[in-house]
């Protein structure tokens, strides 16, 4: 019985390796931090640099810094997680800490989306675009309902779309397109 011994060749051609995949990769993380440029951008760009005047934008600028509860949900992971970039963050006043973390949600559920459609197959661009233009702009707690829901679909849609060929798991925050 005689041994193959494996090239790098072999191995890029079987493990989609070499310059092609690295391209790939390296148009993916492109376009990812060029997404998260952009949409962050616009979220700073569009901040309410003081205390809102919905009520929903006003209690929670004013709950997140002193832990208190809001209206029935409560919006505890809201409140947890603002509290602690609040005193992480020392930029502005409270309620633009709060404003920012929003868009922070908001940026990383960009991400997520973008992720999951190029996983389905979906252009670069088309993934980028309604990426960028699906998640609501809000100084309110929804940023964080968006990206929650938006990583529970990846997750379910990974299970359900599992290859015999993939070597890993979806990451929904992951650079590559595929």
């Amino acid at each position: 019985m005689q041994r193959q011994r494996a090239t790098a060749v072999d191995i890029a051609n079987t493990t989609g390796g070499g310059a092609s995949s690295e391209t790939g990769l390296l148009r993916g993380l492109i376009a990812q931090v060029s997404l998260i440029l952009v949409v962050g951008g616009v979220y700073v760009q569009t901040l309410l640099p003081g205390s809102g005047h919905s009520h929903d934008t006003a209690e929670a600028q004013f709950s997140v810094p002193l832990l208190c509860l809001t209206h029935p949900t409560g919006y505890p992971s809201y409140l947890l997680l603002g509290h602690a970039f609040s005193r992480l963050v020392p930029l502005g006043t409270p309620a633009y800490r709060t404003n920012l973390l929003s868009a922070v949600f908001g940026v990383l559920a960009c991400v997520v989306v973008r992720r999951l459609l190029r996983r389905l197959g979906a252009r670069e661009l088309v993934a980028w675009a309604f990426a960028a233009a699906a998640n609501k702009i809000s100084p309110a707690m929804i940023t964080l309902e968006s990206l929650a829901i938006d990583i529970i679909v990846a997750l379910v849609m990974n299970r359900f779309m599992r290859r015999p060929s993939d070597s890993g798991r979806f990451s929904p925050l992951s650079a590559s397109s595929r």
